[in-house]
């Protein structure tokens, strides 16, 4: 068996169809449909019923999914532990982090790291989940959390406080300050549903919210332009002009923020000069994310 049709087989495990493992693996559908057939007819075994639910491993599949994932953690393992024995200022970085620290905290801190180090190109990956590191989806995470898993290293750089906020021309209209249960809110999808910040507006405002969006950044544009009251980040909130503050930065929603790469990493000149300069870099904004500005 070739190690790219387990890899095929896998991917369709995960996902649970043609068209996601094609997704994962950049490939596309028919080829994902032909490499499995191939694999199906070379070990004249059936891997998987096709049902509601999408693609589910038959048994021969499932003990096939279990040899594929040994095989991806030891070459996984493998990897990293070569890429840590790297000693050159050289190479790729690929950062992870959520839509709000991409495009509200990082571009200048980046900035300043490519004129130090213009041998190293960052790959910044902008998402609402959480990179796994093991399997090498980034070197190197900033994840806003209070309880770092796995086999991470890292470092607490900050906190990060989150308030209420609403547009001024919402305001003019919805003059309710605090009363929270009168006021519309712009509220996260699902994928936020276990955060402290859309607990409290389902606690504070059920059944009031009118818009719901999956990214931080699609309820900060929602809610400068007027649709609602919304939790966000203060280091968000409070440069945008046309936002007000509606409370402190309220404690039930501080979490920490974390930097963080695998230990078999840490040793790579290029992470190592990343993880250095971004943990100075993001210590200088720790008022900021505090929410805690002369401005507060």
């Amino acid at each position: 068996m070739e190690w790219d049709d387990l890899r095929i087989a896998l991917a369709i495990c995960r996902a649970g169809s043609l068209s996601g493992a094609a997704r994962v693996l950049k490939l596309n559908h028919a080829t994902v449909w032909r490499r499995l057939k191939a694999l199906e007819a070379s070990l004249d075994i059936r891997l998987f019923e096709r049902g509601p639910e999408g693609y589910v491993p038959t048994a021969a599949g499932d003990e096939l999914r279990r040899a594929a994932e040994a095989m991806e953690g030891a070459a996984d393992g493998l990897d990293r532990r070569l890429s840590g024995r790297d000693a050159r200022l050289t190479g790729t970085v690929r950062l992870s982090a959520l839509d709000s620290f991409a495009l509200g905290l990082l571009p200048p801190h980046l900035a300043r790291f490519r004129q130090l180090h213009p041998g190293i190109t960052v790959e910044l990956a902008i998402s609402s989940t959480l990179a796994n590191l093991t399997r090498r989806d980034a070197d190197v995470a900033l994840r806003a959390t209070n309880a770092p898993t796995g086999s991470l290293v890292g470092q607490r750089l900050a906190e990060v406080g989150m308030a209420v906020y609403a547009s001024h021309d919402y305001l003019a209209r919805n003059p309710f300050g605090t009363d929270w249960a009168r006021h519309e809110w712009v509220a996260p999808d699902e994928i936020f549903a276990h955060t402290a910040f859309a607990k409290f507006v389902e606690r504070e405002a059920p059944r009031r919210s009118v818009l719901r969006a999956d990214t931080e950044s699609g309820m900060h544009a929602a809610c400068a332009a007027g649709i609602g009251a919304a939790v966000l980040a203060c280091f968000v909130g409070d440069d945008d002009p046309r936002l007000a503050r509606l409370s402190p930065a309220l404690p039930e929603f501080d979490h920490g923020l974390w930097l963080l790469t695998h230990e078999d990493l840490r040793g790579a000149a290029r992470v190592r000069a990343f993880l250095d300069f971004m943990a100075q870099a993001i210590r200088s904004d720790r008022s900021r994310l505090k929410g805690t500005p002369a401005s507060a």
